[in-house]
């Protein structure tokens, strides 16, 4: 028995509409029926083992009657700031660091506030650097805090070029008759897992000193450095300026400096925390306040259970730093063996469909380009039905006629994800090509 087609929703975020499609589908089928190959969003979430999946995993919602430590109490944030700079060479104390019950994107659109209005309250238009691959959710946050995007490429080895542009400070700053509020990086990189050097790193925080040097000198509010990195479990262990992670970020920050910023961890990705999420929040000390204030405006942070934040706090404690890192160890070799895998099916030059992978590293997610071929093709699906290729349809047809879901990342661009399980990993990489081989192989039935 067939079963009929399902349509991604366009109106939808590229990520909610593969998310219903996947579900839609898998209704259709009815039970018994094949379960799709997830290489989609939430698919590269893992849990650790033993004692310190316990103390993540469990999480009762916030109750708003323990407010009286905004942001957490004090312990948990003097041990969350502790594990920042532990784990990242990141200056941070119990003042400048908050541990909210919420998912990194709420956290992040909180920061953009902050960073946001004091442009928007003198007339400036605000708006946020981004990675041109950027995740698609990316521009939410900035939106929501009334920030329209800029974006730059994301070239290994070139970060600073990219990102600069070759502007002056003066011309960086002004923008499309606005001005820059904030450089948003994202390292581990989401989608393409592309790393950033520590000493590009330095290249960037002194660019923008100068940038701050300028708005200072004409009475304008600063430019902001926003670090979002969810896929902290992918960078590179040792010891690393006293840093368990060769995060980049390493000795690069500084309480004293000009230029203000501001550092959010989501442990949904790494940790597999429960679904309310759990974001430590490290800023310059002279946000510290603002940041509170936008607590309490906002509401994650006012209310929270004092039973998970006891939790965190044993969690972020030295003692568990093996396991913490036994973990992300663990982790990284399954995206290895993933990312290994993707090149025969996909990264093959010599195939039908050529190598499609988009240069990165080894991490939680890859992108792929389909060939240009693709783009407004008739393809005839499995239906009957003849439709016109783009991003969202190829995504359709892989889901309706191949068997797995994946993620339109903008342009001719898809994004995977790792699941835990290899074998669906295998099968999703294979399905993925075989799908993008078919459609490159069919008759362009709208040439005919």
């Amino acid at each position: 028995m067939s079963v009929a087609w399902q349509e991604i929703d366009d109106a939808a975020s590229p990520v909610q509409g593969a998310i219903e499609l996947g579900k839609a589908i898998e209704a259709a089928r009815g039970d018994g029926g094949e379960p799709i190959k997830k290489l989609s969003q939430g698919a590269e979430t893992y849990s650790p083992e033993g004692e310190l999946g316990k103390l993540f995993t469990f999480q009762d919602s916030p109750r708003p009657q323990y407010n009286t430590d905004k942001g957490g109490p004090v312990e948990t944030r003097a041990a969350a700031a502790a594990w920042v700079n532990r784990f990242f060479g990141i200056p941070a104390d119990e003042n400048n660091t908050f541990v909210l019950q919420t998912n990194g994107r709420f956290a992040l659109g909180m920061i953009d506030h902050i960073v946001a209005d004091p442009f928007k309250s003198i007339g400036m238009k605000p708006y946020q650097d981004i990675p041109e691959t950027a995740w698609p959710m990316t521009g939410g946050h900035a939106k929501f805090a009334g920030m329209d995007t800029i974006d730059h490429e994301v070239r290994e080895g070139d970060f600073v070029n990219t990102m600069t542009r070759g502007a002056t400070p003066r011309q960086w700053y002004h923008a499309q008759g606005g001005a820059v509020a904030s450089l948003y990086q994202n390292f581990p990189h989401n989608p393409t897992s592309s790393m950033i050097a520590t000493e590009e790193n330095q290249e960037i925080v002194a660019f923008l000193e100068e940038v701050n040097k300028y708005a200072r000198g004409q009475n304008l509010p600063p430019s902001a450095l926003l670090i979002d990195n969810p896929y902290f479990m992918a960078c590179e262990q040792g010891n690393f300026e006293g840093a368990h992670l060769n995060s980049g970020y390493n000795g690069v920050l500084s309480p004293d400096s000009q230029m203000p910023w501001a550092a959010a961890f989501s442990m949904s990705k790494a940790y597999g925390t429960a679904s309310l999420g759990t974001t430590i929040v490290t800023v310059h000390p002279a946000l510290a306040n603002k940041f509170r204030s936008a607590v309490t405006l906002f509401g994650p942070g006012v209310g929270y259970s004092p039973e998970h934040m006891q939790n965190m706090a044993k969690a972020f404690s030295p003692e568990m730093d093996d396991l913490s890192l036994g973990h992300m160890d663990r982790i990284k070799g399954k995206y290895a063996q993933a990312c290994g895998y993707m090149q025969g099916p996909l990264g093959n030059p010599d195939s039908k469909i050529g190598n499609i992978i988009v240069p990165g590293g080894i991490g939680m997610t890859r992108l792929v380009e389909y060939p240009e071929s693709l783009e407004g093709k008739g393809y005839r699906c499995s239906d009957g039905q003849v439709r016109t290729l783009d991003g969202p349809r190829v995504v359709e047809v892989l889901a309706n006629d191949f068997n797995v879901l994946t993620v339109h990342n903008g342009d001719r661009y898809i994004r995977l994800a790792y699941p835990g399980d290899p074998s669906m990993v295998r099968e999703g990489i294979d399905h993925t090509a075989e799908g993008i081989t078919a459609m490159v192989e069919a008759p362009d039935e709208l040439a005919r």
